[in-house]
């Protein structure tokens, strides 16, 4: 085979406020990421194993975290990305989900100005980790985009479905910290 590219296939957004969007995380869109990667693409036409065989649209960072990679499916590269999101942002998600902005403005302007910019990094970290993709089409068939599941989170019988909201009314209703509490969900779900 001489050009290797041939047997991927362009995944495309059905709609238009989708294009030039990354799937995995929902930036814009650079270039695209290969589902298997190149390198391994003789690999999964040989042995048969099953494999996207996909031109997917990603940004910079998505295909950095994916570029050793060897995952073939679509699904399994998208929990890469966001695992990689995670540990990456680790610190800043951590501050968005601490810290209320009645708490900061009682700061210095210097640490205000520290805490605020973890804040808007952890929230832009969050929602490019809930991003569930987006419905595409490839070669004239439709798919809709089931790569992430919405998570729930309760705190005795009361729904919430984000950790922040659920960590905000822990706090409050039972006057723990939430530093407190995030070290106790860490140690019991690991």
């Amino acid at each position: 085979m001489t050009d290797k590219t041939e047997v991927y296939r362009q995944l495309r957004a059905v709609d238009a406020k989708d294009f030039h969007t990354c799937f995995y995380c929902g930036c814009i869109a650079y270039k695209s990421d290969l589902v298997p990667p190149i390198k391994h693409v003789e690999f999964y036409l040989k042995t048969q194993e099953e494999a996207d065989f996909y031109k997917v649209p990603a940004c910079r960072e998505c295909c950095l975290f994916l570029k050793n990679e060897k995952a073939s499916l679509l699904g399994q590269r998208v929990d890469v990305v966001k695992r990689m999101l995670a540990r990456k942002y680790s610190k800043a998600i951590r501050i968005y989900e601490v810290w209320d902005q009645s708490e900061v403005d009682d700061l210095s302007y210097q640490l205000q100005h520290s805490v605020n910019a973890g804040i808007v990094l952890g929230k832009e970290t969050n929602e490019r980790i809930a991003f569930k993709g987006f419905d595409f089409e490839v070669d004239g068939e439709k798919h809709t985009a089931k790569y992430v599941s919405d998570q729930i989170f309760t705190v005795f019988d009361q729904k919430f479905e984000s950790f922040r909201c659920a960590l905000d009314y822990a706090s409050k209703a039972y006057s723990i910290p939430k530093a407190k509490l995030i070290e106790m969900y860490t140690a019991q779900n690991d």
